[in-house]
């Protein structure tokens, strides 16, 4: 499978991806003794994984990313830029709410704990609209005593901060 893009990739990107996002106050911070893969770009970085065209930022390839921390709203935001992904984003999960009904979207990221509307109250809705959009939830304190967590999520995962972006990237592919 191929996994080479066809596009450059800025170097701030590059960079960035290195980095690890953590849910400690949802900064974004550099993982010791992290190792780079030989790539030169992040979105070649999974093995065996290719990158669909809708993924590279194709027409349709829409990602709406949803977290109240502006750090980790805006980092996710750069890298997914970065690897041709076309991008919104919303500072909690109301705002994600009407941003996803005005829009059309391919793949949900939210955070979880967020003011207004939990991460998986948003996906609540999105589920009870009977939306099959794969969802990935992100959070440093994971609901996983939720009933309904497993139903939410399909299709979709959870990552647990701190996450890098070559996991994000990852199961981005997988879905």
């Amino acid at each position: 499978m191929n996994t080479t893009a066809p596009y450059p990739v800025p170097r701030q990107v590059i960079s960035s991806a290195e980095k690890t996002v953590s849910g400690t106050h949802g900064v974004v911070y550099a993982r010791s003794g992290a190792t780079r893969p030989s790539s030169a770009s992040p979105c070649e970085a999974v093995p065996g994984a290719a990158v669909s065209a809708a993924a590279r930022g194709a027409p349709g390839g829409r990602i709406l990313v949803v977290d109240d921390d502006a750090a980790v709203r805006d980092s996710l935001a750069l890298m997914l830029r970065g690897c041709r992904f076309t991008e919104s984003c919303a500072n909690d999960g109301e705002h994600g709410w009407s941003t996803l009904v005005a829009g059309k979207f391919d793949l949900l990221i939210t955070d979880h704990n967020m003011p207004v509307l939990s991460g998986v109250n948003l996906l609540r809705r999105l589920r009870a609209r009977m939306n099959p959009m794969p969802a990935i939830l992100v959070s440093g304190c994971m609901p996983w005593e939720e009933p309904d967590l497993d139903y939410l999520l399909r299709p979709g995962l959870a990552l647990e901060k701190p996450f890098s972006f070559y996991e994000l990237l990852g199961g981005i592919q997988k879905l």
